[in-house]
C-alpha cells in the first residue's frame, strides 16, 4: 500500500489495557515512526473505566507515540486494525484499510461468540457487519503476523498480491535476558502453558518423572524467572499465531517441544528440527516422554540444534521493520534520528539549531536530560509528552536518559549527540545506553560545532 507525503497511518489500540494485542500495537507504530511516517494511535474502549482523555496504559508511554480520537477519512490516509478489532474496519470510507492477522484462532472464535449471541435475541438490535472474505471487503490490505495466518489467508481466496508479512517482535526484557542468561540456574524442570481439563499435555505429564511447572502468573517478571529455571518448554496447543510465551521460553535457553498443529505445522513460525515437533496422540505420548528425558539429560547438546529458531526471533525487531518497506513501499530514511545529551542546556539548543540549518545526515529529534525544567516558557506539553521549542518552529521532545536507551532498542534514536569530547561525559553515555561504536557523536563546541569524532 503506497504512504503519499500527506498520508496519516492510524493503528487502532485497545485503550487503557495491557496485554498481547495492544503491546504488539505500539511496537507497530514505534516502527512505523522510525520510518518517519505520521503515525497514531487511536484507542479502543475496551475496560468499563476507559480513559478517553488519557487512555495510553502506563507500560506503553515509553512508546511515545501520539493518539489521536477519530481518524481524518481521506483516501491518503491509512487504516490499520488487529484482526480481533475487525468490525472497526468500516468506521471510515475513504481511507484505506489493513487488516492485521496475528491471532486467526481468536477472530474465528469471536465471530462465533458473536453469531451465537446475536442468534438467541436476533430481532434485539441491528445486525452487526462483519468482516468478511467476499467483494464487498476485496480493497482491504492484509498483513500476516505468522505463516500460519499467510496460509490461512491464502485459502479464503485472497490474492497473494494483497497478503503482505508483517510481524511482531518480544520486549526488550527479554532480548537483554537472552543477552545475560546463564545456565548456572538451570533446573530438571519442565514449563508449560496450562489449559483446561485433561489434555496431551497431561498424558505426557503422567508419564514423565521429571517436575512440571505451569505459566499462571502472566507477570513478566514472574514468567521470566520461570523460563530461566527450566531446560523445556512444551506447548501443545492451538499455537494459532507465532506465540509469544515459546518465543520467550525459547530466548531464555528452554528447549521448545511441540504439537504439529496451526502454526508449528510449518517450517516457518517454528523452525525447529522434526525431531521436537509430535503428533497428539496415544501411541506418541512415551515418545514426547523420552524426547524430554533425552533432552534433559544431553540439555546444551539438545539446545545447540535450536539456534536457527533463537536467532530468528532476536533478528524480529529488524526484520518488522524490514517487512513495513516492503508492505508500504518505503525507502530506507535518508537521515538519521538524533538525540542530544544535556540538551536543556545553552549547548545543547545551540548544536541544534545548527543541525537544523545545516540540513545533513543528521535530524535532531530528541533532548535527553534527566534533571530537564519543564516548567520554562519554551517547553509545550502534549499528551503527557514535553517537547523544547525552538526557532523556525522546530521542536525537540524532552525524554528521560531510560527512554532513551528503550528507543535506541526500538531505532527510533540512531545517534547521540554529545555536546563534550571529554572522554568522562561520553563514558557516562556509554555505560547508561551502551550504543553501538560509532552512535555516539562528540561535538567540541565554542561558538560552533568544531569537529565531529
Amino acid at each position: 500500500m503506497l504512504v503519499y507525503p500527506e498520508s496519516k497511518i492510524y493503528v487502532l489500540c485497545p485503550g487503557n489495557n495491557r496485554s498481547e494485542t495492544a503491546e504488539r500495537c505500539h511496537q507497530l507504530a514505534s516502527q512505523l515512526l522510525r520510518l518517519n511516517l505520521d503515525t497514531y494511535m487511536i484507542y479502543l474502549p475496551s475496560v468499563e473505566d476507559f480513559n478517553a482523555e488519557n487512555p495510553v496504559d502506563a507500560a506503553y508511554t515509553k512508546y511515545n507515540i501520539p493518539y489521536d480520537s477519530g481518524v481524518e477519512d481521506d483516501p491518503q490516509n491509512i487504516l490499520i486494525v488487529p484482526e480481533v478489532a475487525a468490525t472497526y474496519l468500516y468506521l471510515t470510507k475513504e481511507t484505506r484499510r489493513i487488516l492485521w492477522w496475528v491471532d486467526v484462532n481468536a477472530f474465528l472464535r469471536d465471530i462465533a461468540i458473536k453469531a451465537a449471541d446475536l442468534m438467541e435475541n436476533i430481532l434485539a438490535e441491528p445486525m452487526p457487519r462483519f468482516f468478511s472474505f467476499n467483494r464487498f471487503d476485496s480493497d482491504v490490505e492484509h498483513w500476516a503476523q505468522s505463516e500460519y495466518a499467510r496460509q490461512f489467508l491464502k485459502v479464503n481466496g485472497v490474492p497473494e498480491e494483497k497478503i503482505y508479512s508483517v510481524g511482531d517482535h518480544l520486549t526488550q526484557n527479554f532480548f537483554d535476558a537472552a543477552q545475560n542468561a546463564k545456565f548456572t540456574g538451570k533446573r530438571n524442570i519442565v514449563a508449560y502453558k496450562k489449559t483446561g481439563g485433561k489434555d496431551f499435555t497431561d498424558v505426557v505429564k503422567d508419564l514423565s518423572e521429571i517436575e512440571w511447572l505451569p505459566v499462571e502468573d502472566a507477570r513478566p517478571e514472574i514468567v521470566q524467572k520461570l523460563f530461566n529455571r527450566a531446560k523445556v518448554y512444551v506447548d501443545f496447543g492451538e499455537l494459532s499465531s507465532r506465540e509469544q510465551l515459546m518465543r520467550e521460553a525459547a530466548l531464555s535457553n528452554c528447549v521448545i517441544i511441540t504439537g504439529k498443529r496451526g502454526a508449528a505445522a510449518n517450517d516457518v513460525d517454528i523452525n525447529i528440527p522434526a525431531e521436537f515437533k509430535f503428533e497428539e496422540t496415544i501411541d506418541s505420548a512415551l515418545d514426547v516422554a523420552a524426547k524430554i528425558q533425552d533432552v534433559i539429560k544431553n540439555f546444551k547438546t539438545e539446545l545447540a540444534k535450536q539456534q536457527d529458531f533463537r536467532d530468528k526471533i532476536l533478528r524480529e525487531r529488524n526484520d518488522l521493520f524490514s517487512e513495513l518497506q516492503t508492505a508500504l513501499k518505503i525507502a530506507p530514511a535518508e537521515k538519521f534520528s538524533a538525540g542530544i545529551i544535556y540538551g536543556m542546556s545553552d549547548i545543547g539548543r545551540a548544536i541544534a539549531e545548527i543541525l537544523f540549518q545545516q540540513d545533513g545526515e543528521i535530524l535532531p529529534k530528541f533532548v535527553i536530560d534527566d534533571t530537564a525544567n519543564l516548567s520554562g516558557e519554551d517547553v509545550s506539553h502534549e499528551q503527557n509528552r514535553h517537547y523544547l521549542n525552538l526557532a523556525d518552529n522546530h521542536r525537540l521532545q524532552i525524554i528521560s536518559g531510560e527512554v532513551a536507551k528503550f528507543l535506541y532498542n526500538e531505532g527510533r534514536i540512531q545517534k547521540f549527540i554529545v555536546p563534550t569530547d571529554e572522554a568522562a561525559h561520553i563514558d557516562i553515555v556509554k555505560n547508561a545506553i551502551n550504543p553501538a561504536e560509532g552512535d555516539i557523536i562528540a561535538l567540541k563546541f565554542e561558538g560552533g560545532v568544531d569537529g565531529q569524532n
